[in-house]
This record gives structure tokens, sequence and C-alpha cells, in this order.
């Protein structure tokens, strides 16, 4: 059996211990250290996200105007995919953000590799088992009656049935 590489070993010890990779600003001598999301930190860019959507009806050259002004919303991502603690962000949040925006004028490219580092080491296997348990637990989901659930299986035996059948045609 072909054992692991040794990068494949440190990067499973990084994600074990949870250690911070260092990301590089490109076009700058600037780097951050980013670290495993935590549960706040994807709530808040969920919510920055979710606040700054394009409207679904749009054609070509109004896309490309909306996401010319929204250089803002990748600054705030960044900003907390780097500060990623809730009291960091609840403190600092409002003053990093303007400080990559306005003070360092960053632009999307040398952003990007902060926000794809940050969906790296994002966990979203317990995200989505929550959604789907949360889901089925909501009390505004409609459930069957007895009587649909009769119906439900007569129409599923009953479909069944021509499979069971031999058939003659051809022979």
């Amino acid at each position: 059996m072909k054992q692991p590489s040794k990068t494949a070993q440190k990067e499973l010890i990084s994600i074990d211990q949870n250690l911070p990779t260092k990301v590089e600003i490109p076009r700058t001598k600037k780097s951050y250290q980013i670290t495993w999301l935590k549960p706040y930190t994807t709530n808040k860019v969920s919510q920055a996200f979710l606040e700054n959507e394009a409207p679904s009806e749009m054609d070509s050259k109004e896309v490309v105007k909306f996401m010319a002004t929204k250089v803002k919303i990748v600054a705030k991502i960044a900003s907390y995919v780097i500060l990623n603690n809730f009291w960091t962000i609840k403190f600092f949040h409002a003053i990093h953000w303007r400080w990559l925006f306005y003070v360092k004028q960053y632009d999307f490219e040398q952003l990007q590799p902060i926000i794809m580092e940050g969906k790296k080491k994002m966990g979203v296997e317990g995200y989505y088992v929550s959604m789907v348990l949360a889901a089925t637990m909501m009390d505004t989901m409609r459930t069957m009656t007895k009587v649909e659930a009769e119906q439900y299986l007569q129409e599923l035996t009953s479909a069944q049935k021509p499979l069971l059948e031999k058939s003659t045609l051809g022979l």
C-alpha cells in the first residue's frame, strides 16, 4: 500500500491541530495567518453576502456595474476571515475592513487569496448535517395524514406490480 506524502501528512497535522496557514497578499509584503473558521465567522460571512446579493434579473452590463461597486463586500469578508473570533470581530471589524478598503486599497485580486484560504478552512460537513436535521424538525413542514400515507403506499405497490408480471411481448 502506498504511504501518503510528507506534504499530505503535514496538512493532516495542520487540520488536526488547527495550525494557521500563512497567506501572502499579492504585490505587497503583507501576510496574514488564517485558521479554521469559527461558526460565528461563517455566520457573519453569510450575513454579509446575503445583504449585498445581486438581483437575479440582471444582464451582463448591469452585473459588471454591480460587481464594481461591491469591492467593499470583499474587504468585509476578508476582514471576517482574518479576524475569525467573536470578540475581535465585535471590536475591530468596523475599523479593519475600512483599513483594508480605504487605507490599503486592496483590490479583488489581492483579497482573493484570503477568501480562498478561508473557504478551505471551513468545516462544512457538520454544517450540512445540522441543516438537514433542522429542516426535518421545522414545525411548518407538512406531514402526511394517515389517508395520504395509505394512498402513497398503494401507489408504490401498484407501480411495482407491472414490474413483477411476466411479459409475453415479443415471444
